[in-house]
C-alpha cells in the first residue's frame, strides 16, 4: 500500500485468517517482491515518479 501524503510504503506479508503476520512501513530503502527477490525497488523512486515512467 502506498501512502502518498506520508510518503510511506506499507508491505503486508504472511497472510493469516483475519490479518497479516508481518506489516512493514517504509519511507526509505528498497523493497523486493517475494516471487522476484532479485528485483529491488527503491522507495525514493516511487515518490519521485521515476518508477512510473
Amino acid at each position: 500500500m502506498i501512502n502518498v501524503k506520508a510518503r510511506t510504503v506499507t508491505v503486508f506479508r504472511q497472510p493469516e485468517v483475519l490479518n497479516y503476520a508481518t506489516r512493514l512501513e517504509l519511507s526509505q530503502g528498497t523493497i523486493s517482491p517475494l516471487a522476484f527477490t532479485d528485483v529491488e525497488i527503491p522507495i525514493e523512486k516511487i515518490f519521485s515518479g521515476e518508477i512510473l515512467d
